[in-house]
């Protein structure tokens, strides 16, 4: 089962026996940016830790901008105000540069495009049923809620799942019990990042 897929374990950053066997081909590096909270809201620059004109902190990238931008627009120029979510003067009229307002525009667009830093992660990117959801794979500096696992243990892992026979689903669910883990399968959306959700047996469990 999935043997034709190159599979990874990935485990919760806040509870160790959370773990989750995933499709690697689903994780993409991507901006920080381009994911998505629990809530389904897109991280902004600021969130992400861009360096960026749209980032309300980069207070030094905007100087600069500015700075190059008197050069070539003039003076009035270090009065420019623009909108941090498309970067495009807000005020070229009140400064007296209406007439530029699109070469002003390009040249706010090229400046990002030259000098912005963007953070990247790992991420599957899903939609849970409810809202577009992002799996971030990594460290604190990403925000990432889960990390790969140890490679033993992730070798340990997936011997064993690739031993169990195929899963018959029950209203969705299907818990198919090994040698020395749990797997359950979801067809639920919320779980559309993972093939299955893996833990281990407690010492207690009933043999069957």
């Amino acid at each position: 089962m999935f043997e034709d897929k190159k599979l990874k374990v990935i485990v919760s950053k806040w509870d160790n026996n959370e773990m989750y066997i995933i499709d690697a081909d689903y994780v993409k590096k991507v901006n920080l940016h381009d994911c998505y909270d629990q809530y389904g809201q897109q991280l902004d620059a600021e969130a992400a830790g861009d360096y960026s004109l749209k980032n309300c902190y980069c207070d030094s990238m905007e100087n600069e901008m500015k700075a190059k931008g008197v050069e070539i627009f003039g003076e009035s120029f270090s009065d420019m105000e623009y909108d941090k979510n498309d970067l495009t003067i807000d005020n070229a009229e009140e400064i007296g540069l209406k007439e530029k307002e699109k070469e002003i525009n390009d040249f706010i667009s090229k400046f990002e495009e030259d000098e912005a830093y963007y953070i990247e992660c790992e991420a599957i990117q899903y939609w849970d049923g409810h809202n577009n959801r992002s799996a971030i794979i990594g460290g604190e500096e990403v925000g990432a809620e889960y990390e790969y696992e140890d490679s033993e243990l992730e070798k340990e892992i997936l011997n064993e799942f690739y031993t169990l026979e195929r899963p018959e689903y029950k209203r969705g669910i299907a818990e198919v019990k090994g040698e020395k883990y749990y797997f359950r399968f979801s067809q639920y959306e919320n779980k559309n990042f993972c093939i299955c959700e893996v833990s281990e047996r407690s010492l207690f469990d009933d043999e069957e």
